[in-house]
């Protein structure tokens, strides 16, 4: 496996796929990059938490999980929308080298490929969970959306959410 890895996503929110695919990293490697695409937005359907809430679902997740902090690193990583220079733009802001990148979006596998040196690049998705499931549910109102990420993510989506349902 190589020396550093690094796991993009926008991790909007947070689910069991993405610890699964973590842990898996953390089984090969004693450290690891966690990028958090798309980090300005917030706050619309399809990015509804903040880089600061993602970040809190992470590193609340991994401790759950027994993910020591120091074996991480999160990094935000706001887009750019210019396909060409954005694996660098990403380089820049990690500012550690990586040889490795794990994603389950097809677009940053396909710009990791054609404008970097990445070595290994892998599409990842763990029994079919996506966030845009979750996002899905909770816009529903559907509450087995809480099955579909951590415990800790949970409390986290649901001190967020209690203070708009509050009189």
């Amino acid at each position: 496996m190589s020396s550093n890895i690094l796991f993009i996503g926008r991790f909007q929110p947070f689910h069991r796929g993405h610890l699964w695919v973590i842990q898996q990293i953390m089984e090969q490697q004693s450290k690891m990059l966690i990028g958090i695409g798309s980090a300005q937005y917030k706050g619309t359907q399809d990015n509804p938490f903040s880089v600061k809430d993602r970040t809190r679902m992470i590193e609340a997740a991994l401790e759950e999980a027994g993910i020591a902090k120091n074996t991480y690193r999160i990094v935000p990583i706001p887009d750019i929308h210019d396909d060409a220079a954005w694996p660098a733009h990403v380089r820049k802001l990690v500012a550690q080298e990586f040889d490795a990148v794990w994603t389950g979006r097809p677009l940053v596998k396909k710009l990791f490929q054609q404008y970097d040196r990445v070595k290994i690049v892998n599409l990842i998705r763990w029994k079919g969970i996506s966030a845009t499931q979750v996002r899905r549910k909770m816009q529903a109102n559907d509450e087995t959306w809480r099955e579909l990420v951590p415990q800790a993510v949970a409390g986290i989506i649901g001190s967020l959410q209690s203070p708009k349902s509050a009189p």
